[in-house]
């Protein structure tokens, strides 16, 4: 039985295929803008679907690299290339965009 995370703890799942570069980049990214936006306040399950390939299929998840924000909810979903801000938006960091129309 998998132990449930704080309630403050952001529950993150990382779905890579092998050992590829796309996969190592996508650890890469999530590790860090975890490191400088949570600051230990998060646990990154990395799920390799070559050696587990069940917990793609029960994740519903269509395509590997895929990061899941399990809690807090609501669940967020990002699947393909991460950059900074894609990253930043499936951990629900992102910033609101600036009301440029704003005096």
């Amino acid at each position: 039985m998998s132990e449930e995370p704080a309630p403050d703890v952001v529950h993150v799942e990382l779905f890579v295929q092998g050992q590829s570069a796309q996969s190592n980049a996508a650890f890469e990214m999530v590790l860090r803008v975890c490191e400088a936006r949570l600051q230990g306040r998060y646990r990154l399950e990395v799920i390799d679907i070559q050696q587990q390939p069940q917990r793609i299929h029960d994740a519903r998840v269509v395509a590997a690299p895929a990061l899941i924000r399990r809690r807090p909810e609501p669940v967020l979903t990002t699947v393909g290339n991460f950059t900074e801000a894609r990253v930043l938006q499936g951990l629900g960091l992102a910033e609101p965009a600036a009301d440029s129309g704003a005096a």
